[in-house]
């Protein structure tokens, strides 16, 4: 039962630090290694709506993660419970990578 305990205040933990980020990053654009706003208009535009949908990629990141956390703290395997909490994470950041404007980030 403790162990139980345990795995789930670990996925509320990860789920609350995921959503953090999230809202620092809102804030604060170009704390996101790499990023830096373009140059023209329409530079800026699709730097907006890259941000826009990585905030809302990392939100959902955050649900999954909560949702299948938990419910994967109830199976005896630890391999289904860590699983559930690298996987969505990894499958967010190669979906920003992959989606990136212009190409990629600008160093």
């Amino acid at each position: 039962m403790v162990t139980l305990i345990v795995k789930i205040l670990i996925v509320v933990l990860e789920v609350v630090l995921l959503l953090g980020i999230n809202s620092f990053f809102r804030g604060n654009p170009t704390a996101i290694v790499g990023f830096k706003w373009g140059v023209t208009a329409s530079e800026v535009a699709e730097d907006k709506r890259w941000l826009k949908k990585g905030h809302r990629a990392m939100k959902v990141n955050g649900w999954i993660t909560l949702v299948g956390g938990v419910v994967a703290a109830f199976f005896t395997s630890n391999l289904i419970y860590i699983g559930m909490l690298i996987v969505p994470t990894l499958i967010f950041v190669i979906y920003l990578s992959l989606t990136q404007p212009r190409g990629g980030l600008r160093l």
